[in-house]
């Protein structure tokens, strides 16, 4: 079970990726919920 901090966390990292590499970030974060 994640935690509230690691939801925080795992958000910032998708925005991170969104923000660096926006074609490579919506692939990560579907294969980040299979």
């Amino acid at each position: 079970m994640r935690t509230l901090v690691d939801e925080v966390l795992f958000n910032k990292y998708l925005n991170f990726l969104h923000t660096v590499l926006p074609p490579t970030a919506e692939f990560t974060e579907k294969a980040w919920k299979w």
